[in-house]
C-alpha cells in the first residue's frame, strides 16, 4: 500500500499520473496539480470504497509532467487505450461500438468493423455487434451487395448468388452501372435520404420492364419497397436535427440517443458508479466511433472534454431539444417502478429492497471448461459493466458446489478488500446444496 510520503514526492505540475500493482497500471489519471490530485485519492480513500481499492492495492505511483491539462487529457486518454486499467472505466467504452462500412472499391461491399480509420462510408454505430450483423444481412438480401472479400474472380456465381444474397458481379453477372445503382440504394437506406435515389429505382424498374427482365424487376421492387418503409417515420421522427448523439442524465443513469435522418434509432443506458464517470463516458464513446454534426446534452461538459473532442472533429454543441425532452426522460429511467417493487419485496419477502443485487450460476461445455458467471442488478436495472465471469482453477471434474464455493470466495475476497461495491444480496442459481455451500 502507498504511503502518505511517497505522494508527497509528486511535483506541484500538470500531467499524468499512474497507479501500478506489480508493474502494472491499476488506475490512470489526470491533474493540474499532480501533488494536490494524488493527496486527494489518499483522503477519499477513507470513506470511498473504489478509493481504497485503488490506494490499497497499488504498490508504486509514477507520473509524466505535461506543458498543460489539455496535453495531460490527451495523454491520459491514450494510456488508458493502451493499458486498459482495472479501475478505469473509460477503455470499456473505447473499443467502439460496431460500424458498418461501405467499402471504397470498384464493387463496393458491407463490412462490420470497429474503430473510424477505414476507406470508405461509415454507418453507425450500432449498440450491438447482433444489431450490426443484421443490418449487414438485410443490405446483402435486399441490393445484392457482394458476400466475398476480397473479390475473386468466377467463371460460375458462389452459393450466396442462388440463395439470393449477392448480384455475382466477380463473374460478370452484373454491371459495374447497376451494381453502384444498388449500393447507393444501400446507402440510402443506412443514411435515411432516399429521395433521390427512388427516382433512379423507378426509372431503372421501367427499363427492366421494357426488356422484359422481370427477375431484375423483382429485385429492384424489394430495394424500393425497403426505401419507402424507411420514409413513414416513427413514434419520434421529423426532428429538425437530422443527425445528432444525445447524451440525457437523469440521477447516475446516462441514457444515449442515436438519431439518424431525423429519427431516433437506438438507445442505451449506462449506469454510472460515479459523477466524474461522465466525462470518461463521454471521451470512451468518441474514442473509436466518429463525431456527429451535432452532440445534444443536458449537462455542461467541461472545457477540456470539449478541447479533446474538437481534436477529433468539427461538431455543434447544443442543448436538448424541449420536443425530446420527455422522451428522453422516459427511456432513461429505469423501466422497473422501483416503488412497486420495493412494495412487493416488503409483502412476499419481508425484507427492504436491496439497492444492489449479486447473482451466480455455474456452467460447463460437456464437463470441460468449468466457469462461473456473477451478474449485477443495480438500481433498477441491470448493470452489465459489472458483470464478471470467472474461470474455475481448483476443480477439475464436474462439481458444481466446489465450484460455486470457488467464485463466492474469491468474490468475497473482493468484496472483503473493497475492490467492489458491497452488495445487500447474493442470488444463487441451485438448490439446498448450493446453499449450504453459499
Amino acid at each position: 500500500m502507498l504511503t502518505l510520503e511517497e505522494l508527497l514526492r509528486a511535483p506541484e505540475k500538470p500531467g499524468v499520473y499512474l497507479f501500478k500493482n506489480k508493474g502494472r497500471p491499476i488506475y490512470i489519471g489526470k491533474a493540474k496539480n499532480l501533488r494536490e490530485r494524488l493527496l486527494q485519492h489518499f483522503k477519499l480513500a477513507e470513506r470511498d470504497s473504489k478509493e481504497r481499492a485503488i490506494v490499497s492495492n497499488a504498490d508504486t505511483v509514477e507520473w509524466l509532467i505535461t506543458k498543460n491539462e489539455y496535453e495531460a487529457l490527451t495523454l491520459e486518454v491514450d494510456l488508458i487505450q493502451l493499458h486498459k486499467p482495472r479501475y478505469n472505466v473509460l477503455h470499456k467504452y473505447g473499443g467502439g461500438y460496431p460500424l458498418l462500412l461501405i467499402t471504397n472499391e470498384p464493387y463496393p461491399t458491407v463490412k462490420v468493423v470497429r474503430g473510424t480509420d477505414h476507406d470508405g462510408l461509415l454507418f453507425g454505430p450500432f449498440f450491438s455487434t447482433s444489431k450490426a450483423i443484421k443490418v449487414k444481412r438485410l443490405l446483402h438480401k435486399t441490393f445484392k451487395l457482394r458476400t466475398c472479400d476480397p473479390m475473386p474472380q468466377r467463371k460460375e456465381p458462389c452459393m450466396d448468388y442462388h440463395i439470393g444474397l449477392c448480384s455475382a458481379p466477380c463473374c460478370g453477372n452484373m454491371g459495374r452501372e447497376d451494381y453502384m445503382l444498388s449500393v447507393r440504394s444501400a446507402v440510402s437506406l443506412l443514411s435515411g435520404d432516399v429521395a433521390k435515389v427512388l427516382e433512379e429505382l423507378y426509372q431503372k424498374i421501367e427499363e427492366e420492364m421494357q426488356r422484359l427482365n422481370f427477375e431484375r424487376c423483382a429485385v429492384i421492387r424489394d430495394q424500393i419497397q425497403a426505401l419507402e418503409n424507411l420514409s413513414k417515420g416513427q413514434r419520434v421522427s421529423g426532428l429538425e436535427v437530422k443527425h445528432a448523439d444525445a447524451f440525457y442524465l437523469l440521477g447516475r443513469h446516462l441514457g444515449i440517443f442515436l438519431i439518424r435522418s431525423g429519427k431516433v434509432v437506438d438507445k442505451r443506458v449506462e449506469l454510472l458508479e460515479r459523477e466524474e464517470e461522465l466525462d470518461e463516458v463521454l471521451m470512451g464513446f468518441y474514442y473509436a466511433n466518429p463525431l456527429p454534426p451535432v452532440i445534444m446534452v443536458n449537462f455542461e461538459p467541461p472545457e477540456e472534454v470539449l478541447w479533446w473532442l474538437g481534436q477529433r472533429g468539427s461538431f455543434e454543441l447544443r442543448d436538448i431539444d424541449p420536443k425530446l425532452e420527455e422522451f428522453f426522460r422516459e427511456n432513461t429511467q429505469s423501466h422497473m417502478d422501483l416503488g412497486l417493487l420495493e412494495e412487493e419485496f416488503k409483502r412476499v419477502l419481508g425484507i427492504p429492497l436491496p439497492k444492489r443485487i449479486e447473482g451466480f450460476d455455474i456452467s460447463h461445455f460437456y464437463g470441460d471448461y468449468t466457469v462461473g458467471s456473477c451478474v449485477v442488478w443495480e438500481e433498477g436495472m441491470m448493470n452489465k459493466r459489472a458483470y464478471r465471469r470467472y474461470r474455475i482453477k481448483s476443480v477439475k471434474d464436474i462439481d458444481d458446489y466446489a465450484s460455486l464455493q470457488e467464485v463466492l470466495t474469491r468474490r468475497a475476497k473482493r468484496l472483503k478488500a473493497s475492490e467492489e461495491p458491497m452488495p445487500d444480496l447474493w442470488l444463487v442459481d441451485g438448490g439446498k446444496g448450493q446453499l449450504s455451500v453459499a
